[in-house]
Formats: structure tokens, C-alpha cells, sequence
């Protein structure tokens, strides 16, 4: 079955849209059209959340990661839970993409302009004429 799905993703002609995935299902899978990665809780470590929303945009086109999360998902009590996964899902003053890489020791990027097409919180600040024009400022 496994071997199917990713004959589909992988061609141009695939009705698939859509596909329900664990960590095992994705792991060695370089599919270059997934467009968005869509989590239902948050992964343990920040290095699977990078990782696994990697999977997306491998052909250089706009991609989207979006994380749905509760503070059950993120309780102090999980094991094996990293207090940076927690950080990331508390962020909103600062630059999710620089706070990602910073926490994976990677030197941080130019930002992303516009901001919008950066993270959530980028977009929040984003002055760019279209952000302006679509807020009515």
C-alpha cells in the first residue's frame, strides 16, 4: 500500500490530494510537489518537527507547515518531551523560522521578504503594500 501512495504523490496525473501520515511513513521519501505539512500535535523533539516539515517545498516552490497543538499536547509531564518544542509553540514575539534554526545551532538566515511568506508571527508584522492593502491600513 505504502509503495502505491508514493507512486501516486510522485505522479503528475495522481488524484491523490490528500495522505494521513505517521513518521514511519515519511521516512526516506523525497516526493518534490507536497505543498503543505499539517501536524495534529507537535513531535517530541524540534529536530523530527524539522524534519518531518522538510518534507515539504523540496522543489523550491512556496510551501506551508502548519502546527495544531493543545497545552495537553505540550504538558510538562510528557516524557521524552523537549522544552524547545514547548518554546516554539509559545512563540509569538519573535521569528519562527530564526527561532527553529537557532534551536538546531544553525546560523541564522536573511529573513524571508515579505514577511508574510515567513511564519505566523512574521506575517502579524508584515508591511508590504500587500499586507497593507488587505488590513485597510
Amino acid at each position: 500500500m505504502k509503495e502505491e501512495i508514493l507512486c501516486q504523490l510522485n505522479s503528475e496525473k495522481s488524484n491523490l490530494r490528500v495522505v494521513f501520515a505517521t513518521v514511519a511513513f515519511g521516512m526516506g521519501v523525497d516526493i518534490h510537489s507536497v505543498r503543505q505539512i499539517i501536524h495534529i500535535g507537535p513531535p517530541r523533539t524540534i529536530r523530527e518537527y524539522f524534519q518531518e516539515t522538510g518534507r515539504a517545498g523540496r522543489d523550491g516552490k512556496f510551501s506551508k507547515a502548519i502546527l495544531y497543538y493543545s497545552n495537553r499536547d505540550i504538558a510538562q509531564n510528557k516524557p521524552g518531551f523537549q522544552e524547545e518544542v514547548r518554546t516554539y509553540c509559545h512563540c509569538n514575539d519573535q521569528c519562527l523560522r530564526c527561532l527553529l534554526l537557532q534551536f538546531l545551532d544553525v546560523n541564522l538566515p536573511v529573513p524571508v521578504s515579505p514577511g508574510h511568506l515567513c511564519c505566523s508571527v512574521c506575517k502579524e508584522t508584515c508591511e508590504c503594500i500587500e499586507c497593507i492593502i488587505d488590513t485597510g491600513m
